[in-house]
């Protein structure tokens, strides 16, 4: 078990002490040219807690003043007493931060300590945070830590995800919630029950936890109606050997994903991410990470199809510290799941045929099909759902072609990609082969050892443009039987009305089992086509389409390839008798 501990560790502090001229002594750098003002007038503002002027101003005063715990919280006390009181009040409610695991207080982009390793000692000592080895509790570096931080990131500074309110205004909350000093609860409070409503949305315990402790905090976290957000899930999941006790241990590494209700074109964010930690297995620990909001395309390259998928390379972001994790990256799977389902999307639409084994049209008493159950357990990861309907086959193509129908599963051709958008990651591979009596001698090595046969056919099949010429011919000549259905070309077959049929192998050898005729037919090597299908989309669907076409294939890619890489694939395959 991966062993999330907390022990004092000392050793950052006299670090620190010897390095503060060098890394936390420095002149304020973010914003430098508006933050001018002495911290004495910036205390006396009446919103000053409200100003990142004050924040930097105070660490900087902290940083080059301040040499041990101690007299940080005196300072605290004398010039940001609204900090101190949080504090306090955080220390009352030391359930709060057992919700949160462990981060480093380094980041590589700097190549330093987040917080003055002093200042971090006097957070832990205010709240009874003990720090385990290199990690401090990830929830108070990620507030109070990052509010008394002057590092600078590309991005800024690491406290502006709080002094900027970007999350109150992508849900439109015009009270501070998520503000350093918010009108209700404490930054701690108010960012745990946040970060734990997204990241247990399907674990009632835990929620249910998490509410008892958050009876304090801000009245808007727990009106959010989740049920009607944009929610998605990157999980990253790997496995360490030996990490404790010579036994083996995976972990989920989850990044949540949730669209602001309130989109701005002119916003800084428009989602808001958590990032935590979910151990595998009974008993294992589910603990939060980070909580950030975040531009569209840092979501876009998360789900980037390029990377998901069996045997990525995973970098363990965000700090995060935990006993058996190496620095650096480490070998996993990552796919996406979805949380949760926008009501107000419109359910999708798919041809419901009978094609067995891949579908069966939803007829009783019959299996699913195997292309199904990966259709119906790879479009929710999107937060879409799908309703099937049992149209003709011959209305497909045209279904399709006028978006009545918004996906099918197609072999690639050219000339569909006027009404068609592929995925691209085949859901299967098939093949056209022919079918004879197993006694029957009949060997086929070109289309013309059809000619002296009695050939069937099925209705509406389509093989390649050069096959169908050569059964349009036959079929002119009277030399083609033609059938509605697969069970009776197997029964004319086995009963020597006919000689030889063409269909997809994995079809001609379901219907020949389940009509108890396996040994009787056989099917022979000799390939008129064979193509790789995938989920392919109109591109006249009203219900789904632009970008968010674009990345619901990229979803479904990723979502089947890491189907193919674990045991439900397999288990489908020899349900199916796929070969």
């Amino acid at each position: 078990m991966i062993r999330f501990t907390r022990k004092n560790n000392q050793n950052l502090i006299g670090l620190a002490l010897s390095s503060s001229t060098l890394f936390f002594g420095h002149a304020p750098a973010t914003n430098a040219a508006t933050c001018v003002v002495p911290l004495s007038k910036l205390v006396k503002a009446p919103d000053h807690t409200s100003d990142s002027c004050y924040w930097q101003q105070l660490t900087y005063h902290l940083n080059k003043s301040a040499q041990s715990p101690t007299q940080i919280l005196s300072e605290l006390k004398r010039l940001a007493p609204e900090l101190q009181n949080a504090l306090h009040a955080d220390a009352e409610n030391p359930e709060i931060l057992k919700f949160w695991g462990l981060s480093k207080n380094y980041d590589s982009g700097i190549g330093g300590a987040i917080v003055n390793p002093v200042i971090m000692a006097a957070l832990n000592e205010s709240t009874g945070s003990e720090p385990s080895g290199e990690g401090v509790n990830s929830g108070l570096i990620r507030t109070y830590g990052y509010l008394l931080s002057n590092a600078v990131m590309p991005y800024g500074a690491k406290r502006s995800r709080w002094t900027d309110r970007l999350i109150d205004r992508g849900f439109g909350w015009p009270a501070r919630v998520i503000a350093p000093v918010p009108d209700r609860g404490t930054l701690l409070s108010n960012l745990t029950l946040l970060a734990g409503r997204i990241a247990y949305y399907e674990d009632p315990a835990q929620l249910q936890a998490l509410q008892k402790v958050s009876t304090g905090s801000a009245q808007e976290i727990g009106e959010i109606s989740l049920d009607s957000l944009e929610m998605r899930r990157l999980v990253e999941e790997i496995t360490l050997a030996g990490a404790t006790n010579g036994t083996s241990s995976t972990l989920q590494l989850r990044t949540d994903v949730v669209k602001f209700p309130v989109q701005k074109q002119d916003a800084a964010a428009t989602h808001v991410i958590v990032y935590s930690v979910k151990e595998l297995g009974s008993g294992g620990k589910h603990v939060l990470i980070s909580l950030a909001p975040v531009t569209q395309d840092v979501v876009d390259e998360l789900f980037s199809p390029d990377n998901l998928g069996s045997s990525q390379k995973i970098d363990v972001k965000h700090n995060l510290f935990a006993d058996g994790i190496p620095n650096g990256e480490v070998t996993g799977s990552r796919f996406v799941q979805a949380v949760s389902k926008d009501p107000n999307l419109p359910e999708l639409v798919m041809n419901d045929d009978y094609w067995p084994p891949y579908a069966f049209g939803g007829r009783e008493g019959l299996p699913r099909g195997f292309a199904k159950e990966i259709i119906e357990r790879c479009v929710p990861t999107t937060g879409r759902q799908v309703t099937f309907i049992p149209y003709p086959i011959a209305r497909t193509r045209a279904f399709m072609e006028s978006g009545t129908i918004d996906f099918h599963i197609y072999s690639y051709e050219k000339s569909r990609e006027s009404f068609l958008q592929y995925a691209t990651e085949p859901l299967f591979v098939s093949s056209y082969q022919p079918a004879v009596r197993s006694d029957s001698g009949i060997k086929i090595e070109t289309v013309h050892d059809f000619d002296p046969l009695r050939m069937g056919g099925l209705h509406g099949l389509v093989y390649t443009p050069e096959f169908k010429k050569y059964i349009d011919e036959r079929h002119a000549k009277g030399r083609y039987d033609i059938a509605d259905s697969e069970e009776t070309n197997v029964k004319k077959l086995v009963n020597n009305r006919i000689d030889v049929f063409v269909n997809h192998k994995n079809t001609i050898l379901w219907f020949a089992g389940s009509l108890g005729f396996r040994d009787r037919v056989k099917v022979l090597d000799y390939t008129v086509k064979r193509s790789s299908y995938f989920l392919s989309l109109s591109k006249n669907s009203q219900r789904l389409k632009g970008v968010e076409a674009t990345r619901f294939l990229a979803a479904i890619d990723g979502c089947v390839r890491q189907l193919k890489a674990g045991p439900f694939y397999q288990a489908l395959v020899e349900k199916y008798k796929i070969e």
